[in-house]
């Protein structure tokens, strides 16, 4: 099992070469995924290297063919022109939105500071940001589900979905033992790339 894993290292290692390459000039190369939302963020950040957000911009995402999709309140073409133009080189699809990325935020900190919510069961509530489908969703013990449903959604409407959890306490997911391993390739796999990059470089 060790040498497997250890020939899938040299694999891609040997595979990273080109990446080294492209490091060294190939900076007029189509960007894609998160390449290309990490450029869109890039061209948003301010003298001091903080990424400052637009108003209307409402959240990223990856489609199912790894796409890289911007959503947008209230999208037009002119809007959609002027944000590529930000980023020539990097393919993204847009997207219209309802809600803006930071109400969402707002919106999940203050769920999160509520002390007056209905749940027997506190620890066992989640909040994350779908940006996807534009929403923050709130994951409670089932328990609570019929006093959480009309709480949160007589509070934030449609800017909310409620899921719910036979947990006690709520736990972030983490990786199991099985994906520790290719993690630790993965990880070896750019660490060797940016090495190769550097020496290209120097």
């Amino acid at each position: 099992m060790i040498k497997k894993y250890l020939f899938a290292i040299a694999v891609l290692l040997l595979l990273c070469l080109p990446v080294a390459v492209f490091a060294e000039g190939g900076s007029e190369t189509e960007q894609t995924g998160i390449a290309a939302i990490s450029a869109l963020h890039r061209a948003w950040k301010d003298s001091a290297g903080n990424i400052v957000y637009p108003e209307d911009y409402a959240g990223a995402y990856l489609d199912e063919n790894q796409q890289a999709v911007v959503c947008i309140v209230n999208l037009s073409a002119a809007r959609e022109d002027e944000l590529k133009a930000l980023v020539p080189n990097a393919r993204i699809k847009f997207k219209t939105a309802k809600y803006s990325y930071q109400e969402l935020k707002r919106i999940q900190e203050e769920i999160g500071q509520d002390k007056n919510a209905p749940l027997t069961v506190p620890d066992a509530l989640g909040i994350g940001l779908d940006e996807r489908n534009n929403v923050i969703e709130i994951t409670v013990n089932i328990a609570d589900e019929a006093a959480a449903r009309p709480y949160y959604g007589e509070k934030y409407g449609d800017r909310i979905t409620v899921t719910t959890t036979g947990a006690t306490v709520y736990l972030p997911q983490t990786g199991s033992a099985s994906a520790l391993l290719p993690a630790a390739v993965l990880l070896l796999f750019g660490a060797g790339c940016a090495a190769l990059a550097g020496k290209r470089n120097a």
